[in-house]
């Protein structure tokens, strides 16, 4: 009975929040339908939270009312508006559309049933972060305030990332379910919809008139790696059984099932242990205490198996609603509205942005920024391609983004103090300014990802992405009029004085160290090496040279990025070459296609998401956020 009830309302909430999506993703071929549970359950409990933090008492009564209101009002205005426009296109689409419609209920049940499954052999709400995670949920729940009070600081409100936990409670107000019932309906429930998102994504990436089966295909397998698809340590395991990782996986369970626990500790390294001081710590008899620190490496298939209601789990789908945003956003017309007058569909677009934004952040916070640079892309994207970038409409724009993201979440914001940041300033970055940035990033000066630690958890990832370029790239390879841009000319001279400038910045990074000179002072020379060789080699990919040189330009490009792959293995970072390969390489196909109109708006979208996945990645090797743990 209870599986019937929540279905029901999962339901309700999906066919009520499909009209809104249906309004303003007009660029997706399914119009939102993917994505309308999602965004159901957002209008649903955001303004039931905004309600209570501003003084409403927290109840299945505020619950049930507010949803009603809002649900019926909008959809009201939207059904009825220009004398029922909406509701005869929803009527067509339904006609026409009605198979992915099924196709996209069935997957949804699909996938919540076998987490249904599979839950109902570990039901308890035990071991790992489960008993936190249901703590804040009942905390919640039987308060009649927010933000609730914290159940083991009895006067203090609950000071964190709570969003999450509020929608688990809201749908066991309007379900009236018990809550460790509802506890694993809502895993299922974000299992399912990651599912359905994954699966609208590609399937409106890859939709066109010549392709909709293929599309279908896609979509499943988008599916599939947004929740099923784990990393290859397996197929380490399966090489050599009897190894095992150094990561310590015996505080969570038996030793017995670490071969379970270790595709998710996959990064780790050893380093001497510090103080609240960042002193060096010592043992009994003089040696140095060595601490091995691991980094969670969790895929979505371990983290739905582990079953913690965590927030980077509950984040799953609403970032896959971030991309399908994006998506749409890319592919509207060229050009912001200008002089901000915005239409009806427009304005709903830019608050459902805005809105996605705050509650990202509020979800799991550190899925912000990168949210954040993606609609950035998008926007920057949609504006370059009306013919001229108007700079100032599109600084306001972005600003207005942000600003609005952030004041919708205000009565969070105002209550919530963060606990990142080091306890500690290193004397290298002891100065003004740089000591309050390095309170809460720092550089990692430890050991690096390995390359063949990358490989094990993207390899899968990276052999989609790869061949993607190669495919991409090929016709650049070959002398064929896919080259006629090229046009008889000579390289700029300067243009050769790059590439001993970038191995002289190394060179004397490297010397700087090794004379104990400031470590942040030889750190800054050695990273300006980066950025020198990539304008080198984008440089040279648009040089303008003789079709006979070509075969130069390629060998010149190769050059380039054997000495990266070198510069890197020397820094111990050895995926240097491969993120810098992606940053460039997508750079320079996005700009010439662009300029030559070879290529399609979703060939653009995907290189654009591999240049920020690349850059992201890179940045994650040198950067990262300091908190009390210090890793």
């Amino acid at each position: 009975m209870e599986l019937i009830i929540w279905l029901g309302i999962i339901e309700l909430l999906w066919l009520a929040g499909f009209p809104l999506a249906f309004f303003f993703l007009q660029k997706l071929p399914d119009r939102g339908f993917s994505v309308a549970p999602v965004l159901g359950l957002l209008l649903g409990a955001y303004p039931v939270w905004l309600a209570a933090s501003l003084g409403l008492s927290f109840s299945p009564v505020l619950s049930w009312s507010v949803s009603l209101l809002i649900f019926g009002g909008l959809n009201a205005w939207l059904l009825l508006r220009k004398k029922g426009q909406l509701r005869k296109q929803l009527a067509a689409y339904f006609r026409a559309r009605w198979k992915i419609a099924l196709i996209e209920q069935l997957l949804f049940l699909i996938f919540f049933f076998v987490l249904i499954v599979l839950r109902s052999y570990v039901p308890e709400i035990l071991g790992s972060e489960k008993f936190s995670d249901y703590s804040l949920y009942l905390g919640i729940l039987n308060s009649s305030k927010i933000p609730a009070n914290d159940l083991w600081l009895d006067g203090f409100p609950q000071n964190y990332y709570y969003f999450g936990h509020f929608m688990v409670a809201y749908l066991t107000h309007l379900s009236g379910i018990r809550p460790e019932i509802v506890y694993n309906l809502f895993l299922a429930l974000i299992f399912g919809m990651t599912a359905t998102a994954g699966f609208g994504l590609g399937y409106n990436l890859y939709n066109n008139r010549r392709a909709r089966r293929a599309a279908v295909v896609v979509g499943l397998l988008t599916a599939m790696f947004s929740t099923i698809t784990g990393n290859l340590d397996p197929v380490r395991q399966l090489a050599a059984p009897g190894e095992r990782d150094k990561a310590n996986c015996s505080g969570m369970l038996d030793n017995s099932l670490c071969f379970w626990v270790s595709p998710s500790r996959i990064i780790y390294d050893t380093r001497p242990e510090r103080d609240e001081n960042g002193q060096v710590k010592y043992k009994p008899d003089g040696s140095v205490d060595y601490l091995t620190a691991e980094t969670i490496n969790e895929f979505p298939a371990f983290t739905f198996l582990l079953g913690d209601l965590h927030p980077h789990l509950i984040a799953f789908p609403y970032f896959l609603f971030a991309l399908a945003l994006m998506l749409n956003f890319w592919r509207l017309p060229g050009g912001l509205p200008n002089r901000f007058r915005f239409n009806a569909r427009e304005l709903v677009t830019f608050g459902i942005m805005a809105l996605l934004l705050g509650v990202t952040y509020f979800i799991n916070t550190w899925n912000y920024p990168s949210a954040l640079v993606l609609f950035a892309i998008a926007v920057v994207w949609r504006e370059w391609r009306g013919g001229k970038i108007h700079w100032l409409r599109l600084g306001i724009y972005l600003l207005g983004l942000t600003l609005i993201s952030l004041l919708s979440i205000g009565p969070f914001l105002a209550s919530f103090r963060s606990f990142s940041g080091g306890s500690f300033i290193y004397s290298a970055f002891d100065y003004p300014v740089i000591r309050e940035i390095s309170r809460n990033v720092s550089v990692a000066i430890w050991d690096k990802t390995l390359l063949r630690q990358h490989f094990l958890i993207f390899g899968l990832f990276d052999y989609c992405l790869i061949t993607f370029m190669v495919i991409k790239l090929r016709p650049y390879f070959k002398t064929n009029p896919a080259l006629a841009w090229v046009k008889t000319a000579k390289t700029p001279r300067p243009l050769y004085l790059l590439f001993p400038a970038g191995l002289v910045l190394i060179a004397a990074s490297l010397l700087m160290a090794l004379a104990g000179m400031n470590p942040l002072l030889a750190l800054t020379v050695g990273l300006l090496c980066i950025p020198v060789l990539a304008v080198a080699a984008f440089r040279v990919a648009r040089a303008k040279m003789p079709l006979d040189n070509l075969r130069m330009k390629r060998l010149v490009l190769l050059y380039v990025w054997a000495v990266i792959w070198l510069i890197g293995f020397i820094c111990k970072i050895e995926t240097l070459g491969l993120m810098t390969g992606g940053i460039v390489l997508s750079g320079v196909l996005f700009w010439q296609e662009s300029r030559l109109r070879r290529t399609n708006d979703n060939d653009r979208f995907c290189i654009a998401l591999i240049s920020f996945s690349s850059v992201l990645l890179l940045l994650l090797e040198i950067f990262f956020l300091r908190d009390q743990f210090e890793h």
